[in-house]
C-alpha cells in the first residue's frame, strides 16, 4: 500500500523587502491570491531570494511529537512553509478525488510553528514601532484575537486612526477598504500639517496588534518622557478578572521594571525556616494552550502624571525560546474560511476528473519593509547644494544634507523614484539595507554617503 501525503495548509510570509519591484510594484498590490501566488512563482523561476534566506520555520520537541502522532510533516516552501499530512484518497459523486487524513484530526488540534531568525536581520528590514513598553514576538493565528481577520491573512486587523495617539514613523493604521496608511512626521518649512500618511493598497498587514508573545519573566519600560515615579501594573485575564498586581516606585523616575509571573522563593521572617515557594498565577501559556483557551491577557498600567496604558500579551513557557514570531493554527475555528478541513473531515484540496485541483488552504502574513527618510550626506562632510530638477521633486535641502520629501520602504533590489507629474522614473542611490536607521525628533533616517558629483554637488 502506497504512502500518500498532501498539503494540509501553507503559510506564505510575504515581506515587502523581498517582494517589491524597482518601480515600486509590490505583491500586496495584487487583490487576488492566485495572482500573488503567480507573482511568487515568477520570483522563484528567476531565482530571486526569498525571506527563507533569513528565517526558518521550526517545531518545539512537544510539537514534533504532536506532528508525529497525527502523521504531519513541516516542510519549507518558497517564501514560507507547508504542513503536509498522510491521507487516503477516494472518489465522490461528480468524479472528484478527495483526501482524508489517515489519523483523524480533532477539532481542537493546535499546531504551533516558530519563526526563527537565521541571523539578527529581520527586525532591521521590517516596519515596526520603535518605542514599545514591552518587547514581544509576533503572533499569527487562524482564529481571531481581536476583530475578524481579513482572509487569508493570519494577522489581527490594524486599528483605525486614533486621534491623539503618539504615532511613530512607519506605524500602520487602517483607513478603510483596501486602504492602509503609514505615518510620518514632516517639518521642512514648518508646514501647518506635520502629521502625514503614505497610503497603499491592502488591509492584511501585520502591525502592532500582532506583537503579543512574551515570557512569564519580562520587562516593562517607561520612557523619560513618561515621567513616571510610581506605577501599578495589574494583570487581567481574558474575562477582565484581576490575576495579580505589582507596585513599583523610584525616587527619581521609573525606567525598566521586571514583571515576573514565575514561581519564586520568598525569604521568611525567621531565617531558621526554609524559604517558602510562592505559587505563581495560573496562566494559559503556549504551547500547551490552544487558541480557544483564553490565552490573551492584558497589562493595565497606571502611574503618576496621568500615565495609563493597556498592553495585551500572550505568555509562552520559558523553554520555548526567543523566536521572532509564532504561528498557531487550529483545525476548526470560528470563521469557516480558515478551517483546515471541510465539513466531512476531508482536506479542502480536491482533484477534478480533468486533473485540475481545488487548492489547499494558503494563509498569508504580510510585512511592510522598514520605512525611513533617505538622507544623502557628502562623504567628506561638505555642504550639499539644493537639489536641481528633476531631483527637486524628490529631495529637500535640510542643513548640509539632502533628504527625501517622504520616507521610503527599503527593498532588496534598488528602487526608482517616480515623478508623478510626467510618469517618469529616476534613480538615486539606495541605502544599504543592513545599515541601522538613525532616530531623531520623531523621524527615522537611513544615511547614504555620497561623493561630490554633478548629481550631488557641494558648495
Amino acid at each position: 500500500m502506497r504512502t500518500l501525503y498532501k498539503i494540509l495548509f501553507e503559510v506564505k510570509l510575504l515581506h515587502g523587502f523581498y517582494l517589491t519591484d524597482p518601480e515600486g510594484n509590490a505583491i500586496f498590490d495584487l487583490p487576488a491570491q492566485e495572482d500573488r501566488m503567480n507573482f511568487l512563482l515568477s520570483r522563484f523561476s528567476t531565482d530571486v531570494s526569498p525571506v527563507n534566506e533569513d528565517v526558518t520555520f521550526t517545531l518545539s520537541p512537544q510539537q514534533q511529537s504532536v506532528f508525529n502522532n497525527y502523521h504531519l510533516r513541516l516542510v519549507a516552501s518558497y517564501s514560507g512553509c507547508q504542513v503536509v499530512v498522510e491521507v487516503t484518497e477516494s472518489g465522490i459523486a461528480g468524479g472528484n478525488t478527495v483526501y482524508t487524513p489517515v489519523v483523524s484530526l480533532p477539532d481542537n488540534l493546535n499546531l504551533l510553528i516558530g519563526i526563527t531568525e537565521t541571523r539578527s536581520f529581520l527586525d532591521q528590514i521590517t516596519n515596526a514601532r520603535m518605542q514599545r513598553a514591552v518587547k514581544a514576538a509576533r503572533y499569527f493565528s487562524n482564529e481571531r484575537v481581536f476583530g475578524p481577520k481579513v482572509s487569508p491573512s493570519l494577522s489581527s486587523p490594524l486599528p483605525a486612526l486614533v486621534a491623539g495617539y503618539p504615532y511613530e514613523q512607519g506605524e500602520l493604521a487602517n483607513f478603510g477598504v483596501d486602504d492602509t496608511g503609514a505615518y510620518y512626521f514632516y517639518n521642512v518649512g514648518n508646514p501647518s500639517n506635520k502629521d502625514r500618511w503614505v497610503h497603499f493598497k491592502g488591509e492584511g498587514f501585520s502591525g502592532e496588534p500582532d506583537r503579543l508573545v512574551v515570557s512569564p519573566r519580562s520587562y516593562y519600560s517607561f520612557s523619560a518622557a513618561d515621567n513616571v515615579s510610581n506605577a501599578v501594573i495589574e494583570l487581567r485575564d481574558a474575562n477582565g478578572t484581576s490575576i495579580t498586581t505589582q507596585v513599583f516606585t523610584d525616587p527619581v523616575r521609573l525606567g525598566r521594571v521586571m514583571l515576573d509571573y514565575r514561581p519564586f522563593l520568598k525569604k521568611p521572617p525567621d531565617a531558621m525556616e526554609p524559604p517558602a515557594l510562592i505559587p505563581p498565577p495560573v496562566l494559559n501559556t503556549l504551547p500547551d494552550s490552544g487558541v480557544g483557551d483564553a490565552i490573551l491577557y492584558t497589562l493595565f498600567v497606571t502611574g503618576d502624571n496621568g500615565y495609563s496604558r493597556q498592553v495585551p500579551v500572550i505568555f509562552r513557557t520559558e523553554a520555548m525560546g526567543d523566536e521572532w514570531g509564532w504561528i498557531q493554527i487550529q483545525r476548526t475555528v470560528s470563521d469557516p474560511a480558515y478551517n483546515l478541513l471541510d465539513a466531512d473531515g476531508r482536506l479542502v484540496t480536491q482533484t477534478k476528473p480533468d486533473g485540475t485541483t481545488i487548492p489547499h488552504r494558503i494563509f498569508e502574513i504580510w510585512l511592510k519593509s522598514r520605512f525611513t527618510y533617505w538622507r544623502y550626506q557628502n562623504d567628506e562632510g561638505g555642504q550639499l547644494k539644493a537639489p536641481a530638477a528633476p531631483n527637486d521633486v524628490f529631495l529637500d535641502l535640510v542643513g548640509a544634507n539632502l533628504v527625501t520629501k517622504t520616507p521610503r520602504f527599503i527593498t532588496y533590489r534598488a528602487g526608482y523614484f517616480l515623478n508623478e507629474a510626467d510618469d517618469t522614473y529616476h534613480f538615486l542611490p539606495n541605502p544599504e539595507f543592513e545599515t541601522l536607521p538613525v532616530i531623531s525628533a520623531n523621524q527615522s533616517f537611513s544615511n547614504i554617503p555620497v561623493a561630490a558629483s554633478t548629481l550631488f554637488p557641494v558648495n
